[in-house]
Parts: C-alpha cells; sequence; structure tokens
C-alpha cells in the first residue's frame, strides 16, 4: 500500500529569526529513495526561510537565546506552519533529522505530528540518534547510521519499532539521485540553497574535536566521477543551477578522481567550491581546479598554536598554513579559512596565536566556531549535556577548563571581530 512520507529538517538559526543556507542532502537521498520504491514523500526544511537574513556572529551571542527560550514556549510562527504542513499533508510517517542541538526542537515536530494524528508513526535519524538512541525516546523507529538500505522496509513495515541499525552504503552510484524536486515550496529556494552536493561519504583523518569517525569509521565512499557530473548536470538543467558547493570533508584526497573529475566539469560550464585539508595543496592542483571552474577553497585551519593544533590530532603544522597562504595569494585564489576556539586546555596565549594568525594569513573570508564537545567526542567527554544550550556559535560554550568564562567571552568578541573581515561566502548582508 502506497504510503505518505514527511522528512523533515528541525528548525534552530530560523528560531533565532536568521537564514540557514543550503538544503539537506541526506533528506533528499532519502526522499529519492522513498519515492522509487512507489510512494509519496514531501521533504520540509523547517529551519529555511527566504526571507531570513544570515547572522551576524556578534548578534548571536546575544540573540542566541532566543532559540533557548523558544524551546520553552513554543510560541514562534514556525511551529504554527509546521501544524499547517502536516494538516495539509496527513502523512503516515513524519521522519526527522536530529542534531545534539535540534533534540528539543525535533520532538515539538513529533508531539505537533501526534496531536494531529495519534497514528503517525515517527522516524528518527542522523548524527544524534547514531550515538545516542536513547536520547531521542520520542520516536517509533530511531535509525542509526545510513538510512537509505531500511528506510523503505520501515515504511512498508517490515521492521517492529525500535532502534534500527543502518546499514553502510557500499555504492554510492546505486542510490537515486537527490529528490530536489520534492522539497516543500521549491519555488521560494534560491538557486543557492540548492547548490549543496556532495561525491563522498565519510573522512579518512581523525581530528579530535570532530565525531565524523564515530559515525563513518574513517572509511571514505565515493559517487563515480560519471554519477557526480550527472547530478551537477541536472541540477543545472532542472533547476538552474550554475555554482556549486561541494561540501565532501575533504574533496582532494583522491587525487586520480579528482584529476578526472576537473576534465569533465569543465565541459558543465559551471563554477564551484569546496572543501580541503591546507596541508593538500600543490600549485599543479589548485591552478587544474581554477581551469576547471573552482573559485574557493574552503580549510580547515582551527588554531594558530601549534600546541592546540597537535592536541586536537589535526595533522598540520603552522608552517603549512604560511606557505599555504602565500602560494594561494599569489596564484590568486579565493579563499577561506575555518578556526575554532574554546579547546580543552586552550590558554589565552593559544586564542592569541589564533587570533595572529586570522589577521596575518590571505583568505578573504574567515569562519570562527567555539569548541563544541558532540557525542563522542574525544577531547570532552561529560555524563550530562543540555545540548539545545552549546552549539558551535553559542555564548555558553566554554570548555577551556582554564579561562574563566567572562574573560573567555571577551576573547570570543575580540576573535570574532578579527574574523569579521572581507568577503564572506556565507552571507547575504554583503554578497547576493
Amino acid at each position: 500500500m502506497k504510503k505518505k512520507v514527511v522528512l523533515i529538517q528541525p528548525p534552530f538559526e530560523r528560531l533565532m529569526g536568521y537564514a540557514r543556507f543550503y538544503t539537506h542532502p541526506g533528506l533528499l537521498s532519502l526522499a529519492g529513495i522513498i519515492e522509487a520504491a512507489g510512494h509519496d514523500v514531501l521533504v520540509y526544511d523547517a529551519d529555511y526561510d527566504p526571507n531570513g537574513i544570515s547572522y551576524d556572529q556578534l548578534e548571536l551571542i546575544d540573540n542566541y537565546d532566543l532559540y533557548v527560550n523558544e524551546l520553552n514556549k513554543f510560541s514562534s510562527p514556525v511551529w504554527d506552519e509546521v501544524e499547517a504542513l502536516l494538516r495539509e499533508y496527513q502523512p503516515d510517517f513524519v521522519g526527522i533529522t536530529v542534531l545534539s542541538v535540534t533534540q528539543d526542537s525535533a520532538r515539538k515536530i513529533a508531539q505537533i505530528s501526534r496531536d494531529i494524528n495519534p497514528k503517525v508513526l515517527i522516524i528518527a535519524g542522523g548524527v544524534h540518534p547514531t550515538i545516542f538512541p536513547e536520547d531521542v525516546n520520542f520516536a517509533d523507529y530511531i535509525v542509526q547510521n545510513e538510512s537509505e538500505e531500511v528506510i523503505v522496509d520501515i515504511i512498508e513495515g517490515k521492521y517492529g519499532c525500535g532502534v534500527i541499525s543502518g546499514k553502510r552504503i557500499k555504492d554510492l552510484d546505486a542510490l537515486p539521485l537527490p529528490a530536489v524536486h520534492r522539497l516543500y515550496k521549491l519555488e521560494k529556494f534560491k538557486k543557492r540553497d540548492l547548490s549543496l552536493v556532495m561525491s563522498t561519504r565519510g573522512c579518512p583523518f581523525s581530528c579530535k574535536f570532530c565525531n565524523s569517525p564515530q559515525i563513518w569509521g574513517r572509511k571514505v565512499t565515493r559517487k563515480s566521477t560519471g554519477r557526480f557530473i550527472e547530478e551537477l548536470q541536472q541540477l543545472k538543467e532542472k533547476h538552474g543551477v550554475t555554482d556549486f558547493y561541494i561540501s565532501d570533508d575533504s574533496f582532494t584526497c583522491n587525487k586520480a578522481w579528482l584529476q578526472e573529475f576537473c576534465a569533465e566539469v569543465k565541459k558543465l560550464n559551471v563554477t564551484w567550491r569546496c572543501l580541503d585539508r591546507i596541508d593538500h595543496i600543490r600549485e599543479p592542483m589548485i591552478l587544474q581546479m581554477m581551469d576547471a571552474g573552482c573559485r574557493n577553497i574552503k580549510f580547515g585551519i582551527e588554531s594558530g598554536s601549534q600546541r592546540i593544533l597537535d592536541k586536537v590530532n589535526k595533522g598540520i603544522k603552522v608552517e603549512n598554513v604560511i606557505k599555504a597562504s602565500e602560494l594561494l595569494e599569489r596564484i590568486g585564489l579565493n579563499w577561506s579559512a575555518f578556526f575554532m576556539i574554546g579547546f580543552p586546555g586552550e590558554t589565552e596565549e593559544d586564542i592569541r596565536m589564533t587570533q595572529r594568525m586570522i589577521q596575518s594569513i590571505s583568505a578573504k573570508s574567515v569562519t570562527l566556531s567555539i569548541f563544541t564537545p558532540f557525542p563522542g567526542n574525544e577531547l570532552y567527554e561529560a555524563s550530562e549535556m543540555d545540548y539545545k544550550m552549546y552549539s558551535h556559535h553559542s555564548p555558553y560554550n566554554n570548555f577551556t577548563g582554564v579561562v574563566e568564562d567572562s574573560r573567555f567571552k571577551e576573547l570570543l568578541i575580540e576573535t570574532i571581530k578579527y574574523a569579521s573581515k572581507g568577503y564572506e561566502e556565507h552571507t547575504d548582508r554583503l554578497v547576493k
């Protein structure tokens, strides 16, 4: 029997009045699987607001309480929109992707769903349920790991309620292309927000501030060049996307694949951006990428302190960053840098080193995050965490253990000001 399914991204930044860019690739992938099996499916990004503005991080320090307070009263018009959609669509299943910080938001969606239809079945998946399934006890089905191989069987009643371990997808080419056409109010999405794509899943590295190793086991699976190019081509032809954000954890790991990709993507006449490690770059490779349409690479540098880089197992040297900065400036590539402060054991002098590096490098944009002990994090283990209080941009974060809260906030504001320079990819305040 054909079922009706809604897949939902819970609201977070929208509840503070801001816009979160880009669609959720995991939900779009699942929608393609569900549709191919003959069921009705809708992807609803409850965190997307076409009229919202990108946040300024100094504002966010003052406005983060808007999110915390909203989760105590649930009075925002966002919840009216959630309810209206669910009443109109009347799904048999509601699937919710759950991050640590959005647990309460996801729980509210489950409550609204059941208030409308007590028989509706709730599926929870994503990073947090994978590591801490007991925290999402509001769901009938809790899927750990990847969901593509089990989602249809759940919908068709082949699993009982409870925790289900999804299998790692070995052949990404075998999956249907992401079902962008199943987005709720697709016409309101900007081309930029449909541009996020992934050619791989997983990361071979083991940075201690990241929980990717707990999710993927440091094993990378990769789409073939042909399949990935097909995905880009479809987005261009059907949705007018001509500038792509490739959000793989480390895009250039496989040099042979990269060369083939550059040769093929050049034929599409599109531009693209990607994420990479700064110790990977070599001038011939960067020039080849630029010739193929690459207009920005984003590098996770994290800290200007070698002691901290070693502590978090980043695997790069400060001198790598300096040499790469000089090379990228010389050849004229627009590049971006990610930094993070607040690591356990990080001192004020370590933070000062990060500030000095931010000021000295040639990056055209810098994004600053605050260390957050996500589930499975090697650097900081806590028996209990109220995750709605903490995210990469929460003013409540201070897990250094050596810098007082008031002083850390002062250093945070200083560092944000250093980072808030020049052209920023992820804003609509400076760049349309």
